[in-house]
């Protein structure tokens, strides 16, 4: 599947997807309950018009600004710094999503051997 919206900026609506989806996630993995990556970002990619590969660079952007913000990240997922403003925005925007992700265990202990 060719991107077919390759060289264009993320606009506000695929980004508030990707982060709300991996929101919804990051709670699954941090719960311990499995999910498939490759499904998801299938079914993202059929919803944006991005190529699976997008969704999952998009998905390591999020942990990425999860790091730095302290929290924790869907595991596999490693941190990949490249990253608009925008992205950075629509996740503090997330107010109560972030708020519950202080009452998980830390960052250090969700990802111990997951070094950078």
């Amino acid at each position: 599947m060719t991107d077919g919206v390759y060289g264009q900026d993320w606009t506000s609506a695929e980004v508030e997807l990707c982060v709300d989806s991996y929101f919804q996630h990051l709670e699954l993995d941090l719960a311990g309950q499995s999910f498939t990556k490759a499904q998801l970002y299938r079914d993202l990619a059929s919803q944006t018009g991005r190529t699976t590969k997008s969704i999952e660079r998009k998905f390591q952007n999020i942990s990425a600004v999860l790091e730095v913000l302290g929290k924790p990240w869907i595991t596999g997922l490693k941190p990949l710094a490249n990253r608009q403003q925008l992205l950075a925005d629509t996740i503090e925007a997330r107010g109560d999503a972030l708020n519950r992700l202080d009452s998980l265990p830390p960052f250090s202990s969700l990802h111990e051997g997951n070094s950078l």
